[in-house]
This record gives structure tokens, C-alpha cells and sequence, in this order.
């Protein structure tokens, strides 16, 4: 039973290493598909799973909004609330009293919160990547070239440089290539002082 449960395990992260593009932001992961849907969850390093706490309860009424109570019809997902990557999107409340409130991290519409983790919240510490995702979304236009850029792919050895590090950086490098053109001899002087 171990070794049946280990290949399946194994045969599901082949599967979302092959089908997603997987980033991750801080304690939590983006899972981008193909077709622009998007997995959002708790990476293997949140506080919750890295120390083994136990997740008491779940709830997606936060900030006003009860995101489990989503109705959607037709082929276009009518009636699904649009969210920004920074809206709250779940509460997780721990048996040692603390609480974990997560982010959308998507710019997109809601198309579904995990009903299962409601009824069962274990499944958010024991198959975080699989059954244990929070919410599945549908990106907005460009929304995959703002997480590539702003979010750790996995498997990458750094994070890339923060969007505001990047445009300071630019700016830096402007600069220095302004202050260059305007004083050529400066350069030049230098250069003939090193030799």
C-alpha cells in the first residue's frame, strides 16, 4: 500500500511538472495551466506544513465576501467575482490559535474554492499541490507574464528581482549611462590613470 501510494505521488508530480508552470510567492504557490487556469495553494514551506500544525477549520468568508458561495453558469463562468492578487481569499485557522490569512496572488476571476477543504481541512496539509489547492482561477489577459516575472519558478536557484528592485535597477543604470555621456573625459581620464 506505501509503495502504491509513493508511485502515485510520484505519478502526479510528473503530471504537474509536465501540464503547469509552476511559481511560487512567498508561502504560497501559482500553478499556471496552458489554457490560462491557474491553481493557487500553500507551498510545502508555509509556517502550517513546515511545522506540522494542524488545520482546525477553513473559511472563505473573508473581507466581506464568501468566496465558497461562488454560482457560475453558462461556457463564460457568469457570476464569478473578479479579484485582484492581493485580495484575502482564505482564512485558515490553526488548533494553536493561529491565523493564516492568504491572497488571491492571481488578477483574474474566481472560478472555484476547494469545497473540500471545508468538510476536510487535513487535505490542505496532506496534498497541498493536489486535493489540498485552495482555489482554481481563470488569469486575465498578460496575468502569466506578471507572475513569470514577479514570482520564483520552481526549480530556479534565486528569486527574480521584485518588480520594483527591477524598474529601481533600470533606473540605476540610466543614470550611470547619462552621467557617462555627459562627462567622456572623466572616463577617459580614469582609464589612463589605471595603466
Amino acid at each position: 500500500l506505501i509503495e502504491c501510494q509513493d508511485s502515485m505521488d510520484t505519478t502526479v508530480e510528473n503530471f504537474l511538472d509536465r501540464s503547469y508552470t509552476q511559481y511560487y510567492n512567498g508561502d504560497q504557490y501559482v500553478f499556471i495551466h496552458q489554457n490560462g487556469l491557474c491553481l493557487v495553494g500553500i507551498a510545502p514551506h508555509h509556517p502550517i506544513i513546515k511545522e506540522g500544525k494542524t488545520v482546525e477549520s477553513i473559511n472563505f468568508n473573508v473581507s466581506g465576501h464568501d468566496y465558497s458561495a461562488i454560482k457560475l453558469s453558462g461556457k463564460k463562468k457568469k457570476g464569478a467575482p473578479k479579484v485582484r492578487d492581493v485580495t484575502n481569499l482564505v482564512q485558515i485557522n490553526c488548533t494553536d490559535g493561529v491565523k493564516y490569512v492568504l491572497k488571491c496572488q492571481v488578477n483574474g476571476t474566481i472560478i472555484e474554492c476547494n469545497p473540500n477543504l471545508v468538510a476536510q481541512p487535513e487535505l490542505l496539509t496532506k496534498w497541498p499541490t493536489t486535493k489540498g489547492y485552495i482555489a482554481i482561477f481563470q488569469c486575465f489577459s498578460k496575468e502569466a507574464d506578471r507572475i513569470s516575472k514577479a514570482y520564483k519558478k520552481k526549480g530556479a536557484e534565486t528569486l527574480p528581482l521584485d518588480v520594483n528592485e527591477e524598474k529601481e535597477e533600470d533606473l540605476k543604470r540610466k543614470r550611470e549611462a547619462s552621467q557617462e555621456s555627459e562627462n567622456p573625459n572623466k572616463k577617459q581620464k580614469s582609464e589612463n590613470d589605471v595603466v
